[in-house]
């Protein structure tokens, strides 16, 4: 009898076939994963960017519409929305020939949308100007004035 020790031709070329599809799908895996976490790592600066351009906006170190990129590749612009709430009608009182005064049936808000030097864009909401205005002066107005009264009433105390 004739023992045979090791592998035939045929079986060594199907092992490094398969040995080859592992490698190319591992690299290909990889390749993937790189670009996914790239894409990621853009998105994240994208939204970073958007909050600190949403920030300087509301403080008005930043200009509502800046249509030219920056230094860092980004522009963006602003745009005024409204949007009626619960109908038309809604919110008023009929009597008789008289109607009552419109409630508020309107939300405004602004869209902040930002652009990256890839054409990606980003889209947020944000406060209404007038909103902010009229409500902030208000508030800051009513805040200063309880906290002069409670001042006073320590005093007195």
């Amino acid at each position: 009898m004739n023992k045979r020790s090791g592998f035939t031709l045929i079986e060594v070329m199907i092992a490094v076939a398969v040995l080859a599809l592992a490698g190319t799908a591992a690299l290909k895996l990889a390749l993937m994963a790189e670009n996914t976490l790239a894409a990621v790592s853009d998105k994240e600066k994208l939204i970073d960017r958007v909050q600190e351009i949403k920030v300087g906006i509301q403080t008005q170190e930043l200009s509502e519409n800046n249509t030219q990129p920056d230094e860092e590749g980004f522009s963006w612009e602003t745009k005024e929305c409204t949007q009626e709430i619960l109908g038309k009608d809604f919110g008023k009182l009929k009597l008789g020939e008289q109607t009552s005064e419109d409630v508020g049936s309107q939300l405004k808000w602004r869209e902040l949308t930002v652009t990256d030097k890839k054409g990606r864009k980003l889209t947020v909401c944000m406060p209404a100007k007038d909103n902010i205005d009229g409500r902030q002066t208000e508030e800051t107005d009513d805040m200063v004035q309880n906290s002069s009264e409670s001042a006073a009433s320590d005093d007195k105390k």
